[in-house]
């Protein structure tokens, strides 16, 4: 009788952890799904800033060479103003 109560408890203490150890995987299955949707949301963001710092290094790149350009023929205009002399009329 003693050993059927000790066998009975033992069961319930048992069946207790069992169901504790399956609330566990639970919360953490959540827990890691929670983590994993975070970590792709992450990862498309750093795709969108990473491709948005593309278009704004080629857009650097494209204005840098414009700027390098109109340098040098800003520079062409003024070797070529060099030859005119300007004469004030008189009125």
């Amino acid at each position: 009788m003693v050993e059927e109560k000790q066998i009975k408890l033992a069961k319930m203490r048992g069946y207790k952890l069992a169901e504790e150890s399956k609330g566990a995987v639970i919360n953490t299955d959540s827990k890691i799904r929670k983590i994993a949707d975070k970590i792709y949301r992450t990862s498309s963001s750093i795709e969108v800033i990473s491709f948005f710092t593309e278009q704004q290094t080629s857009s650097i790149e494209e204005t840098s060479a414009t700027v390098q350009k109109l340098g040098t023929l800003a520079e062409e205009l003024k070797n070529q103003l060099t030859h005119f002399s300007v004469v004030k009329l008189k009125q």
